[in-house]
């Protein structure tokens, strides 16, 4: 797979990020501006598929500091031609898993806010990862893959790309959505019982869990290192007002707290 780099010098160690659509560039914006904020000494890379270079020029132009990787996209698979579920994108983000210029990647979601510094992920055994929501949702034991250390491999990327329409038809006959993170789940059914890689909560915690994360584990917010915004509705997309209305109609003053901080950053890409 050859990939398109915007810059020659690679490191050791990097975040990767996907990006797949204009959408999501105002996340991928703040993502950067927190991970610079909590000083890691490792950079973000951002993932594009080659149909949708014209997103490299956008990426350089408003999010200066960021590299810009471009591959193929995930091949046409017809078992998936009738699927327009905005996750069957996030198929692509499996293609981050064959950068072997690379010793290990931290992959990360674009909708996250990076509260401390998480550079000593990078020391933690592949397939690491967060059961993320846990605190509020008991019943979850599998991992997210918003947050996943990737030791990287191209027999590990063609395994989990060849493997998607088995996990798709397998999703489609429960009447269930699918996305990547249904392949890591259906290729790792062991992670479950492999206690070593289970990160703690706060390295990918549900902004709507937050509150209740906090009160619950033993350090309070000094294990909260990073807020994952999931579900379709984004804080860029949403009223500023509306949302801070809304911590404060439930007395949610932590995730009040975090939202703030979000819009301030956010405030500097719209000046761009």
């Amino acid at each position: 797979m050859a990939l398109k780099l915007h810059r020659c010098f690679m490191e050791k160690y990097a975040f990767v990020t996907c990006l797949t659509n204009e959408k999501y560039l105002p996340g991928l914006f703040v993502l950067n501006e927190s991970l610079k904020n909590v000083e890691s000494k490792h950079g973000l890379y951002v993932l594009i598929p080659d149909y949708n270079s014209f997103l490299s020029d956008i990426v350089s132009e408003k999010i200066p500091g960021v590299t810009v990787l471009q591959c193929p996209g995930i091949p046409h698979f017809p078992e998936l031609s009738e699927c327009n579920h905005y996750w069957l994108e996030t198929f692509f983000k499996l293609r981050a898993l064959s950068l072997v210029q690379f010793e290990k990647i931290i992959l990360i979601d674009s909708d996250m806010l990076v509260l401390k510094n998480i550079d000593h992920l990078f020391e933690c055994d592949p397939l690491s990862a967060v059961v993320a929501g846990e605190i509020c949702h008991p019943e979850y034991k599998e991992l997210n893959s918003g947050l996943v250390v990737i030791q990287p491999s191209e027999t590990m990327a063609q395994e989990y790309i060849e493997c998607i329409p088995t996990v798709y038809a397998l999703r489609k006959q429960q009447g269930l959505f699918c996305g990547d993170q249904d392949v890591f789940h259906y290729l790792n059914k062991d992670w479950v019982n492999m206690k070593h890689l289970k990160l703690q909560e706060g390295y990918n915690e549900f902004f709507y869990c937050c509150d209740e994360f906090v009160k619950k584990t033993p350090n309070g917010l000094k294990d909260l290192y990073i807020v994952h915004f999931i579900g379709p509705v984004k804080p860029w997309n949403c009223s500023p007002i509306k949302m801070i209305a809304s911590c404060l109609k439930r007395l949610k003053f932590l995730e009040l707290r975090i939202t703030i901080k979000y819009l301030l950053i956010l405030r500097k890409y719209k000046k761009h």
